[in-house]
């Protein structure tokens, strides 16, 4: 996912009616890393991972047992235009 000493990350657990979700922020130095990011996220084999969203430098990802509609609603609050 291009990680490297010039790239920031958080995670967060949240409480989701089908079980805990780990939403990951990343936030790459620019456009291009955070779209390779997202790139490496579609065509990888990641567990779990209900959807993700790539927005400038920064990359979310909703990695959840939960269905991917409550996953994208969370990543549309937190990557806000």
């Amino acid at each position: 996912m291009g990680f490297a000493v010039d790239t920031d990350g958080a995670k967060a657990r949240y409480a989701l009616p089908g079980g805990d979700g780990w939403l990951a922020l990343i936030d790459y130095p620019d456009p291009q890393r955070a779209q390779a990011g997202a790139q490496a996220l579609k065509t990888g084999e990641l567990n779990d991972l209900a959807a993700y969203r790539q927005q400038d430098k920064h990359l979310a990802a909703m990695i959840s047992p939960v269905d991917g509609s409550a996953a994208e609603h969370i990543l549309k609050q937190v990557l806000q235009p």
